[in-house]
């Protein structure tokens, strides 16, 4: 059988995680729970891995926080939001994938605020990553993420902040 890989196609997902409003958090509280980041398939089969390129945080509370995101093999265990961030040992040395951090070079609006990150290459092993089916979806891959915030912000509704993963496909045909 003849294999060819192919590189350049994107898979794009997006995620709003439900946050604490009208609290502060303090610099290394978790932010939000577990972030599942569904990303449709028409054939898992075809595919050989994801490569992180960008990550953009839209803020409308326009807090402009630096945060870490932090991907995971598998879900992990986390702590309740705006509480210390705190990961099991365990999970850490065996689920753990890597992190990004935003930065606070927010491109900031009258009441809102952006950030994109050209991530370094963190490369996700589809064999290793999970698959299901919803009943929009016939078959996604989720990648598990969660954020830890290195700033002080007070956002000022659940729904404040969105990230927006891009990834980049190559698949063997």
């Amino acid at each position: 059988m003849t294999s060819s890989r192919v590189s350049g196609h994107t898979a794009i997902a997006r995620v709003t995680p439900t946050i604490s409003s009208g609290s502060i958090y303090a610099s290394g509280d978790q932010l939000g729970g577990i972030m599942e980041i569904n990303i449709p398939m028409e054939d898992k089969s075809q595919w050989s891995s994801l490569t992180l390129t960008t990550i953009t945080v839209v803020d409308l509370g326009k807090q402009n926080s630096d945060i870490e995101i932090l991907f995971w093999n598998a879900s992990p265990t986390l702590v309740s939001d705006n509480a210390a961030a705190d990961f099991d040992d365990t999970e850490l040395k065996t689920r753990f994938a890597g992190s990004v951090t935003t930065g606070s070079t927010y491109n900031s609006y009258n009441d809102n605020s952006s950030v994109t990150v050209l991530s370094r290459p963190l490369q996700i092993n589809v064999s290793a990553s999970t698959y299901g089916t919803t009943s929009s979806v016939r078959e996604q891959m989720t990648i598990f993420a969660s954020a830890v915030v290195r700033g002080t912000p007070t956002y000022t509704s659940t729904g404040d902040l969105t990230f927006v993963f891009k990834f980049a496909v190559d698949a063997e045909y």
